[in-house]
Protein backbone atom coordinates (compact mmCIF):
# COMPACT_ATOMS: atom_id res chain seq x y z
CA UNK A 1 0.00 0.00 0.00
CA UNK A 2 1.04 3.18 -0.84
CA UNK A 3 1.08 5.90 2.05
CA UNK A 4 1.78 9.42 0.51
CA UNK A 5 -0.71 11.06 -2.15
CA UNK A 6 -4.22 10.70 -2.55
CA UNK A 7 -5.21 7.42 -2.77
CA UNK A 8 -3.84 4.06 -1.09
CA UNK A 9 -2.93 1.36 -3.00
CA UNK A 10 -3.67 -2.69 -2.99
CA UNK A 11 -1.67 -5.31 -4.00
CA UNK A 12 -3.08 -8.73 -3.67
CA UNK A 13 -0.24 -11.73 -3.43
CA UNK A 14 -0.35 -14.08 -6.33
CA UNK A 15 0.46 -17.11 -3.39
CA UNK A 16 4.62 -17.22 -4.52
CA UNK A 17 5.88 -14.20 -3.20
CA UNK A 18 4.57 -11.69 -6.38
CA UNK A 19 2.23 -9.29 -6.36
CA UNK A 20 -0.81 -8.21 -8.51
CA UNK A 21 -0.63 -4.63 -10.29
CA UNK A 22 -1.81 -2.11 -7.85
CA UNK A 23 -5.43 -0.94 -7.30
CA UNK A 24 -5.84 2.38 -5.99
CA UNK A 25 -8.60 3.82 -3.88
CA UNK A 26 -9.16 7.57 -3.81
CA UNK A 27 -8.53 9.33 -0.46
CA UNK A 28 -10.06 12.83 0.49
CA UNK A 29 -6.52 14.49 0.41
CA UNK A 30 -2.62 13.26 0.69
CA UNK A 31 -2.93 10.36 2.82
CA UNK A 32 0.04 10.77 5.34
CA UNK A 33 -0.49 7.54 7.56
CA UNK A 34 -3.13 4.25 6.81
CA UNK A 35 -3.93 1.18 8.84
CA UNK A 36 -6.16 -2.08 8.42
CA UNK A 37 -8.37 -3.86 10.78
CA UNK A 38 -11.76 -5.57 10.74
CA UNK A 39 -14.57 -2.33 11.39
CA UNK A 40 -17.15 -4.33 11.05
CA UNK A 41 -16.94 -8.00 12.20
CA UNK A 42 -17.49 -10.06 9.36
CA UNK A 43 -13.48 -10.89 9.41
CA UNK A 44 -12.23 -9.27 6.91
CA UNK A 45 -9.26 -6.60 6.69
CA UNK A 46 -10.53 -2.99 6.36
CA UNK A 47 -8.54 -0.16 5.13
CA UNK A 48 -7.97 3.51 6.79
CA UNK A 49 -5.99 6.16 5.97
CA UNK A 50 -5.16 9.91 7.35
CA UNK A 51 -5.28 12.47 5.12
CA UNK A 52 -3.24 15.07 6.35
CA UNK A 53 -4.02 17.73 3.68
CA UNK A 54 -7.85 18.02 4.65
CA UNK A 55 -7.94 16.76 8.08
CA UNK A 56 -10.16 13.76 8.17
CA UNK A 57 -9.71 9.82 7.72
CA UNK A 58 -10.85 7.86 5.30
CA UNK A 59 -12.72 4.16 6.25
CA UNK A 60 -12.73 1.56 3.22
CA UNK A 61 -14.72 -1.23 4.06
CA UNK A 62 -14.13 -4.56 2.28
CA UNK A 63 -16.50 -6.23 0.17
CA UNK A 64 -14.66 -9.63 0.85
CA UNK A 65 -13.05 -10.23 -2.50
CA UNK A 66 -10.19 -8.07 -2.23
CA UNK A 67 -11.96 -4.69 -3.37
CA UNK A 68 -13.25 -1.70 -0.84
CA UNK A 69 -15.84 0.07 -0.86
CA UNK A 70 -15.97 3.81 -1.51
CA UNK A 71 -14.45 5.68 1.29
CA UNK A 72 -16.54 7.18 4.26
CA UNK A 73 -14.99 10.30 5.53
CA UNK A 74 -14.74 11.52 9.07
CA UNK A 75 -13.74 14.74 10.56
CA UNK A 76 -10.07 14.55 12.88
CA UNK A 77 -7.73 17.29 13.75
CA UNK A 78 -5.82 19.34 11.67
CA UNK A 79 -3.12 17.63 9.56
CA UNK A 80 -3.64 13.95 11.00
CA UNK A 81 -0.38 12.07 10.57
CA UNK A 82 -0.33 8.52 11.77
CA UNK A 83 -3.37 6.48 12.67
CA UNK A 84 -3.89 2.92 14.51
CA UNK A 85 -6.29 0.24 14.66
CA UNK A 86 -7.16 -1.62 18.04
CA UNK A 87 -10.34 -2.45 20.51
CA UNK A 88 -10.10 0.45 22.57
CA UNK A 89 -13.65 -0.24 24.69
CA UNK A 90 -13.24 -4.16 25.23
CA UNK A 91 -16.39 -5.31 22.43
CA UNK A 92 -14.05 -6.74 20.07
CA UNK A 93 -14.25 -4.04 17.34
CA UNK A 94 -11.45 -2.56 15.93
CA UNK A 95 -11.54 1.33 16.77
CA UNK A 96 -9.22 4.08 15.71
CA UNK A 97 -6.35 6.63 17.12
CA UNK A 98 -4.92 9.13 14.85
CA UNK A 99 -2.05 11.97 15.76
CA UNK A 100 -2.27 15.50 14.62
CA UNK A 101 1.13 17.44 13.80
CA UNK A 102 -0.51 20.65 14.77
CA UNK A 103 -3.31 20.89 17.46
CA UNK A 104 -1.14 18.47 20.01
CA UNK A 105 -3.83 16.14 20.25
CA UNK A 106 -4.55 12.58 19.51
CA UNK A 107 -8.56 11.70 18.27
CA UNK A 108 -10.16 8.74 19.38
CA UNK A 109 -12.62 7.72 17.54
CA UNK A 110 -15.07 4.62 18.61
CA UNK A 111 -16.56 1.87 16.70
CA UNK A 112 -20.31 2.31 16.50
CA UNK A 113 -19.50 -2.14 15.83
CA UNK A 114 -20.78 -2.05 12.08
CA UNK A 115 -18.34 -0.15 10.47
CA UNK A 116 -19.31 3.49 11.07
CA UNK A 117 -17.39 5.21 13.75
CA UNK A 118 -18.23 7.62 16.01
CA UNK A 119 -17.45 11.56 16.20
CA UNK A 120 -13.67 11.90 17.42
CA UNK A 121 -12.95 12.71 20.89
CA UNK A 122 -9.50 14.42 21.41
CA UNK A 123 -6.82 14.13 24.28
CA UNK A 124 -4.10 16.66 24.68
CA UNK A 125 -0.29 14.89 24.15
CA UNK A 126 1.74 18.08 25.22
CA UNK A 127 2.07 22.28 24.73
CA UNK A 128 2.02 24.03 22.07
CA UNK A 129 4.46 22.85 19.02
CA UNK A 130 5.00 19.45 20.22
CA UNK A 131 3.91 17.37 18.21
CA UNK A 132 2.37 14.10 18.54
CA UNK A 133 3.46 12.60 14.80
CA UNK A 134 3.30 8.76 15.54
CA UNK A 135 1.10 6.48 18.22
CA UNK A 136 1.17 3.09 19.01
CA UNK A 137 -1.45 0.79 21.42
CA UNK A 138 -0.30 -1.38 24.21
CA UNK A 139 -1.39 -2.76 27.50
CA UNK A 140 1.18 -0.60 29.61
CA UNK A 141 -0.24 -1.29 32.87
CA UNK A 142 -0.93 -4.76 32.71
CA UNK A 143 -4.32 -4.15 33.34
CA UNK A 144 -5.32 -6.03 29.66
CA UNK A 145 -6.28 -2.91 28.07
CA UNK A 146 -5.25 -0.61 25.39
CA UNK A 147 -3.24 2.97 26.21
CA UNK A 148 -1.72 4.88 24.11
CA UNK A 149 1.87 5.68 23.38
CA UNK A 150 2.51 8.92 21.18
CA UNK A 151 5.86 10.04 20.05
CA UNK A 152 5.78 13.54 19.97
CA UNK A 153 8.48 16.32 17.89
CA UNK A 154 9.05 19.45 19.59
CA UNK A 155 8.95 22.35 17.29
CA UNK A 156 12.10 23.97 16.23
CA UNK A 157 15.89 23.05 16.05
CA UNK A 158 18.89 23.79 17.62
CA UNK A 159 21.11 26.46 16.68
CA UNK A 160 24.77 26.90 16.00
CA UNK A 161 26.89 27.90 19.17
CA UNK A 162 28.68 30.20 17.57
CA UNK A 163 29.05 32.89 15.02
CA UNK A 164 31.17 31.26 12.80
CA UNK A 165 30.17 27.86 12.49
CA UNK A 166 27.23 25.81 11.03
CA UNK A 167 24.74 23.08 11.95
CA UNK A 168 23.76 20.85 9.26
CA UNK A 169 20.40 19.62 10.46
CA UNK A 170 17.79 16.71 8.68
CA UNK A 171 14.83 17.72 9.37
CA UNK A 172 11.11 16.15 8.71
CA UNK A 173 9.06 17.18 5.78
CA UNK A 174 5.77 17.61 7.53
CA UNK A 175 3.02 14.90 6.11
CA UNK A 176 5.64 13.17 4.25
CA UNK A 177 8.11 10.18 5.48
CA UNK A 178 10.85 12.44 4.04
CA UNK A 179 13.75 14.19 5.65
CA UNK A 180 15.08 17.48 4.11
CA UNK A 181 18.92 18.76 4.95
CA UNK A 182 19.15 22.29 6.44
CA UNK A 183 22.33 24.46 7.54
CA UNK A 184 21.29 26.68 9.93
CA UNK A 185 23.98 29.92 10.68
CA UNK A 186 24.23 32.59 12.70
CA UNK A 187 24.98 36.04 11.48
CA UNK A 188 27.05 39.36 13.65
CA UNK A 189 23.55 40.48 14.92
CA UNK A 190 22.49 36.86 15.70
CA UNK A 191 20.18 36.08 13.51
CA UNK A 192 19.55 32.52 12.54
CA UNK A 193 19.22 31.64 8.77
CA UNK A 194 18.53 28.03 7.09
CA UNK A 195 19.37 27.06 3.68
CA UNK A 196 19.23 23.88 1.85
CA UNK A 197 22.21 22.38 1.33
Amino acid sequence: MSNIGGSISVLMNNGNGTFAPKVSYATNGNASGIAMGDFNGDGKADLVSSNWSTATISVFINNGNGTFAAKVDYTAMQFPSNIVAGDLNGDNKADLVATGSWDNVVSVFINNGNGTFQNQVTYPTGYYGQSPNDVALGDVNGDSKLDIVTGVVPAGVALPSSRTTATALSVPLMGTTSLVRLKVSLSATWTATATWI
